[in-house]
């Protein structure tokens, strides 16, 4: 796969964004952040793993991810609040 794409997470404060990762062959670059502000997390030529973010500001949360020659699986979310559960 080689494409651009991007998706919206909506979170709270104190909110969790989860990502894992599973980068078979290729490149595959993401950047996460609220429009506007410094991202979150900016990974270029990302490996395989599984990681969380701290959301320290509520707002909508661009999640863009490019894919050069890749294959694998990608998950993002955003984690429920505690006081969700």
């Amino acid at each position: 796969m080689s494409k651009t794409d991007a998706h919206i997470i909506t979170a709270e404060a104190g909110a969790v964004i989860s990502v894992e990762l599973e980068i078979e062959k290729g490149r595959v670059d993401i950047v996460i952040g609220a429009e506007g502000d410094e991202p979150i997390y900016f990974g270029n030529d990302v490996d395989s793993g599984k990681f969380e973010l701290p959301v320290s500001a509520a707002g909508q949360y661009k999640v863009t991810v490019e894919a050069r020659g890749a294959a694998g699986e990608i998950a993002v979310q955003r984690l429920p609040n505690a006081a969700e559960e």
